[in-house]
């Protein structure tokens, strides 16, 4: 039997498998009444939502050099888990899928902060026990993540996006990083550095040095970046 849904001017129409019209893509009701969107039989399904540590996994496959880290699921974990990355200087991070992580506080104990340093492991469990299971500022209830930490001289902003006025992907960057990058493109827009892909052909050296020199690597460095840029964008594939 083949699905009669009606849109927001009461038309009806019938739909054949796998077809959808345009015009009625906005509101369907079924004939129960109940107000839900129809999808159709073989519409592919993209599950985009990854946790920053499940990300990482990903970037180190593709040659992406990431911190070393693990995720706690208790506090003991967290004890152990900081141990095996040498026991000190360790980064704590709540595992939500939201940004804002760091100005965040906790609904239960009012707690503050997604993401904290410890010092050793007695200090990871104390802070696992305050975090694990709880709310991170309405945005659900959260695992958590230790990381090695990096010793950070200056953060970047680099992304790759599809974009509709390029007609492809293009490179995204910005020497402003570590902060919000819309509120950069607000403040700053002439900050933002973008470079279209061939999306035949990839990155080459020479773009993947153009933006690297563009948002602020100098020397040595620059080499590294070429690295990593091309990485991101075999990840990005």
């Amino acid at each position: 039997m083949l699905p009669i849904l009606s849109n927001r001017n009461g038309r009806s129409t019938t739909i054949r498998r796998g077809v959808l019209p345009l015009a009625n893509t906005a509101m369907f009701s079924t004939f129960n009444g109940n107000p839900r969107v129809f999808a159709p039989r073989g519409l592919q399904v993209r599950h985009l939502n990854l946790h920053e540590h499940q990300s990482l996994d990903v970037f180190e496959k593709y040659g992406v050099c990431v911190p070393h880290g693990y995720d706690a699921k208790t506090p003991e974990e967290a004890e152990q888990f900081a141990k095996a990355l040498g026991g000190g200087d360790v980064v704590v991070k709540a595992q939500v899928l939201a940004g804002g992580r760091g100005r965040g506080y906790f609904k239960e104990n009012g707690f503050q902060g997604g993401v904290h340093i410890v010092k050793n492991p007695i200090e990871a469990k104390d802070l696992a026990s305050r975090m694990i299971g709880k709310t991170l500022s309405r945005k659900g209830r959260l695992r958590l993540s230790k990381f090695e930490r990096f010793k950070i001289a200056s953060e970047k902003y680099f992304a790759i996006l599809m974009n509709r006025s390029f007609g492809g992907p293009v490179m995204v960057g910005c020497k402003y990083g570590g902060m919000s990058i819309e509120d950069v493109a607000a403040e700053h827009p002439d900050a933002i550095i973008k470079i279209p892909v061939d999306i035949d052909n990839g990155i080459s050296d020479g773009e993947a040095r153009e933006m690297a020199e563009k948002i602020g690597f100098e020397g040595e460095i620059v080499d590294e970046a070429v690295i990593a840029i091309k990485a991101l964008y075999q990840t990005f594939r």
